[in-house]
């Protein structure tokens, strides 16, 4: 499971800062393994140390960081398009949530995602419950929901209180939603 969180955080941050900050990245928290072109198997320790110093970096908080991480994991095309067989538009997405770690066991049957409880507090409001997983998770579960509000063209307002994400859905209709189709064009 780390070394796909691993392989993930690398592909983000040379995507978003470049080679050369990764490369300092590593040889700045890792330096044993600063030779190595790309982390094969990654610790759990080693990944903290590597987004604690991409934090320091970057001058960004941690939480931050593992938000731009989840809105850049469904930016991916073939993350995105698994994602938008949910639901035809973002609040059927948002309403088929509790499904989505048993679908992601099917396509990474070693990567067990928290589980997640959605309680609908109106047509707009929603509050995403996420079990109890190692931190960060719940912020990068925040940022996979940006993107896919952006996808969906949605306007929508998130935010992170403990263990919970509340959502509300300002204008389903904010901006055109990438197109999407059942079958690859």
């Amino acid at each position: 499971m780390y070394t796909l969180v691993g392989r993930s955080l690398e592909s983000f941050l040379r995507s978003s800062y470049g080679d050369a900050f990764w490369q300092d990245l590593v040889q700045g928290a890792l330096p044993e393994r600063a030779s190595r072109p790309l982390l094969v198997h990654t610790s759990p320790q080693e990944t903290r140390r590597l987004v604690f110093l991409a934090s320091r970096r970057l001058g960004k908080p941690v939480a931050e960081i593992a938000e731009d991480l989840g809105a850049w994991v469904v930016r991916l095309e073939g993350v995105r398009r698994l994602l938008r067989f949910s639901g035809p538009n973002f609040v059927e997405f948002i309403r088929s949530l509790e499904e989505l770690p048993g679908r992601a066991l099917l396509v990474l049957p070693h990567f067990p995602l928290p589980e997640l409880s959605v309680v609908s507090e109106g047509a707009e409001d929603y509050e995403i419950y996420v079990s109890h997983r190692p931190r960060g998770w719940i912020w990068a579960i925040a940022g996979m929901l940006r993107g896919m509000a952006d996808d969906y063209g949605t306007l929508a307002l998130i935010a992170v209180a403990g263990n919970r994400i509340t959502l509300r859905v300002v204008l389903e209709e904010h901006a055109a939603g990438r197109p999407f189709a059942l079958s690859a064009e």
